[in-house]
């Protein structure tokens, strides 16, 4: 363990003393430790060395290389006509066209998910260019997308066997220190903290995105209500895949030096997160033959404490407090 007087915050480089905090590794339940450290002055936790074996920590069944999202179904001959009616939806765009066929065609169940995120992007058109990093072997919200009517999709993921399609999608096993086309929105969804180089990637980014182009970056957030409840138990924390754990103030200050611009936050913790922080509180690792995400139906926890939580959830993310949020960030 470094001394804490030694440590430099990589994100806002202040010299240590940093607050230290020694984190179980509890996904599949090796409980084996690692040393973070949260910054003094930004607030940002992260680890204090990269470990140099960090391929075992993400075996075969962990969860973005092996779960089988659901593939959506495609519209058919129909294709045309739900794809006007989502223009007009997501876009404002063929709406008289939508009038025409709204009593035929119902909209997509996929654009009240995700035409909010689209939405706060910016985007305007099924032509923009979007690329997420970090997606796993099967894209799901790609394939999302892609229903809703957007063609410029890809994927791309270092940690996935190899190059590979998923519903006609390309997804390529590589950073995106590989890219070098245009795009209107990049996104991260919960893949930004398991970078160690956070600036570089950054601002790689800003680089590629096209000016009034949108970063959106999905992480957890430790300046928060479940960080203050569960401290070393919190899930979210997730040793050592996750290097960092941002603030509000550490993900602003590394994307703004990156040349990137904050416009929007929105919150969306989940019940899970108290499940799963709970069970690490009771020494129950995400994997354990005990845990309710392994066997729902033998669950140590009531169907009136999962509401509880749920609602807990949902008071969190309208104070502001969540454990997770999207951020919406520009290249102006």
């Amino acid at each position: 363990m470094n001394s804490a007087s030694e440590l430099r915050c990589r994100i806002c480089n202040a010299q240590g003393p940093h607050q230290q905090y020694r984190i179980r590794e509890m996904m599949f339940g090796t409980r084996e430790e690692f040393t973070y450290f949260m910054c003094r002055e930004c607030g940002c936790l992260q680890i204090d060395h990269f470990p140099s074996d960090m391929a075992r920590h993400y075996p075969k069944n962990y969860y973005s290389l092996s779960t089988n999202y659901r593939i959506p179904k495609g519209h058919g001959i129909m294709t045309p006509l739900v794809h006007w009616r989502t223009e007009a939806a997501l876009f404002g765009k063929k709406l008289r066209l939508s009038r025409l066929v709204r009593p035929l065609v119902p909209l997509p169940e996929e654009i009240h998910e995700y035409g909010p995120m689209l939405k706060n992007a910016g985007i305007s058109s099924f032509d923009a260019r979007i690329v997420d990093v970090g997606c796993g072997a099967r894209p799901f919200r790609l394939a999302a997308f892609k229903q809703l009517g957007f063609r410029r999709l890809l994927g791309i993921d270092p940690f996935i066997p190899g190059d590979t399609t998923f519903v006609g999608i390309p997804v390529l096993k590589r950073s995106i220190d590989a890219l070098d086309e245009p795009c209107d929105l990049i996104m991260f969804h919960h893949s930004l903290e398991h970078i160690p180089d956070q600036l570089q990637t950054l601002k790689q980014a800003s680089t590629l995105l096209v000016k009034g182009g949108f970063c959106l970056i999905r992480i957890p957030l430790v300046d928060s209500a479940l960080w203050e409840r569960y401290g070393t138990d919190w899930v979210e924390l997730d040793a050592p895949r996750h290097f960092y754990l941002h603030s509000h103030d550490s993900i602003k200050r590394v994307a703004h030096a990156a040349g990137l611009t904050f416009k929007k936050v929105v919150f969306d913790s989940q019940a899970w997160e108290f499940l799963g922080s709970e069970q690490y509180r009771r020494n129950i690792a995400m994997r354990d033959p005990q845990s309710h995400f392994v066997d729902p139906d033998h669950s140590s926890f009531t169907k009136n404490e999962i509401l509880e939580f749920k609602k807990e959830a949902e008071q969190i993310n309208s104070a502001g407090r969540g454990g997770r949020a999207a951020f919406y960030f520009e290249k102006e």
